[in-house]
């Protein structure tokens, strides 16, 4: 019995280490529900030229990144970045919404091939190497198959989350 009182009463008394670990970039960063225009130019007509871009709902209306990884769900911000990765890019994977394997694989090459790292997630350094399909008026594309004319940086639009 005395033995217990006396750890009982070391353990009051020993002072207790918390370690509190950084929180990391992911952990700050919101996941992307949804996307918005932003606008990157403007055309020979004096219209903006935009493009689309996932964004969070805690980012709605300024170009702040969000996070996107592999889920079995639609997302428009998804079907973004595959336009991107597709038409800017030349990855042949679908422009459907749906973050699959094919889409993984298309992003971790992109990552590798841009010196990111390599983890498959579009996150703030992915979204500021990706090249953006770009429009102006009802949508109308200006890219050309095979080419990355009419795709467009945002780079210089593009916020980290903080």
């Amino acid at each position: 019995m005395r033995s217990a009182r006396i750890l009982a009463a070391s353990l009051l008394l020993t002072p207790a280490v918390v370690v509190l670990a950084p929180a990391s970039a992911q952990a700050a960063t919101p996941n992307c529900t949804d996307h918005s225009a932003f606008p990157v130019a403007t055309s020979s007509d004096g219209d903006p030229i935009e493009v689309l871009l996932p964004e969070s709902p805690l980012t709605v209306g300024v170009t702040t990144v969000c996070l996107l990884k592999q889920q079995s769900t639609f997302n428009p911000g998804v079907q973004d970045m595959q336009g991107a990765l597709h038409y800017c890019h030349g990855y042949n994977i679908a422009v459907d919404g749906y973050f699959g394997s094919k889409t993984v694989a298309a992003v971790k090459d992109f990552q590798s091939k841009h010196g990111l790292t390599v983890d498959g997630i579009y996150g703030p350094n992915t979204a500021k190497k990706l090249l953006w399909d770009s429009f102006y008026g009802e949508l109308s594309r200006h890219h050309v198959p095979g080419t990355d004319a009419g795709c467009r940086s945002a780079a210089a639009d593009i916020k980290q989350w903080t």
